[in-house]
């Protein structure tokens, strides 16, 4: 047992590690994001405000997909700085009464600093909003709609200076999605940052529990199950003694040292096709008492400490009532160069059925550099 703990530590700092490599131009911008904004990029409130709120209300994000910037309609654009700065809902009780009411004059150079500090985009191009008087050189906007959608964020991803985020949006009072997307962001510095292109997709596409998603990749990962590529059907997973121990334990921090077997078994069995006779097989399994003993060596917080730090997920698709998820890991302090520390270790896939409370039905390793 002893041997095995010092196993598993070796393979557990060699394969647990994933986040982005990195040029070296990006390297302050890296770390600035990572000391100040980084904890937030999970905070999927925080996310749905600050970049997703004004694109969905602006009309910016909607059932159509843009590549650059120059794509989106002008009047969007102007929409977009209204909502970013909220300068109607300053001035709103102020001019209630008003017969022009919320209406705002702003002086050009105003609006197109702002819309291109977000975007990619040209003066001429915004110029061609209605809203652009060219006597006065304002935009001029009265009362605009808005309201009618709501939003959520189903999934982020951080590499980087990049920020990817996945979201629905749908009628305010209707559980159904009207549409769905996803947005691609690059950060300039630690307060500065440009929308690249966004994608819009079918509801359906997106429909998942991300949250849930993430948990069950995260335990594999920190219980050391994709290493390599096995089928869920054709028994490999048998091999998995101490990890399917792991994987219960993190996705059950609050666990007792000897966990009764009905409720282990229930449990695993719920995302691995593995039969009781073959789990009672474990080393781990106590037949006096009927329980599992999780051993000293199973640390849930250095798994979930280590894959926070190092494994990162690279995308979640969903079709077809499967879930499909990328990941990569890369060598980290294990690198037997230094300039190999963000290299790939692993790359592959899960599959996971979301109609069978996402089981697990394979993993497809695409790069194994280990043998480097």
């Amino acid at each position: 047992m002893k041997r095995l703990f010092f196993i598993l530590i070796a393979f557990m700092s060699v394969f647990l590690a994933s986040c982005s490599g990195y040029s070296t131009e990006a390297n302050s911008v890296q770390e600035s994001l990572h000391s100040n904004l980084e904890s937030r990029f999970d905070d999927y409130e925080f996310l749905r405000n600050e970049f997703i709120s004004p694109l969905v209300s602006s009309g910016i994000a909607n059932i159509e997909s843009w590549s650059d910037a120059s794509q989106i309609p002008a009047n969007r654009l102007v929409y977009f700085y209204f909502f970013k700065t909220n300068v109607l809902l300053e001035s709103i009780d102020e001019v209630w009464d008003d017969p022009e009411w919320r209406k705002n004059n702003i002086g050009a150079e105003v609006v197109e600093e702002t819309i291109r500090s977000y975007f990619d985009v040209e003066i001429e191009h915004i110029r061609e909003s209605e809203f652009f008087d060219p006597r006065t050189n304002e935009y001029t906007l009265y009362g605009i709609g808005g309201g009618a959608l709501d939003y959520r964020v189903m999934f982020s991803k951080h590499d980087n200076n990049m920020l990817t985020i996945d979201f629905i949006a749908f009628f305010i009072d209707e559980n159904e999605p009207y549409f769905s997307g996803r947005v691609q962001i690059v950060f300039e510095d630690e307060d500065n940052y440009k929308y690249l292109w966004y994608e819009a997709s079918k509801p359906t596409e997106i429909n998942f529990d991300s949250g849930e998603v993430e948990q069950v990749i995260n335990a594999l990962a920190g219980s050391l199950m994709l290493g390599h590529s096995w089928d869920n059907i054709s028994g490999e997973n048998y091999r998995y003694n101490l990890s399917l121990i792991t994987f219960y334990c993190i996705l059950n921090p609050y666990h007792p040292t000897e966990i009764p077997a009905v409720e282990f078994e229930a449990f695993i069995q719920r995302y691995f096709d593995i039969p009781t006779s073959a789990l009672r097989e474990m080393y781990e399994y106590n037949p006096e008492n009927e329980t599992y003993v999780v051993p000293v060596d199973v640390s849930v917080d250095r798994a979930n400490r280590q894959t926070e730090e190092y494994f990162r997920i690279e995308q979640i698709d969903y079709e077809n009532g499967l879930v499909k998820v990328l990941y990569y890991t890369i060598w980290g302090n294990m690198a037997p160069y230094e300039n190999m520390q963000n290299s790939v270790v692993f790359a592959g896939y899960v599959l996971l059925d979301k109609e069978d409370s996402y089981r697990v039905l394979r993993v497809v390793l695409t790069e194994d550099n280990s043998a480097q």
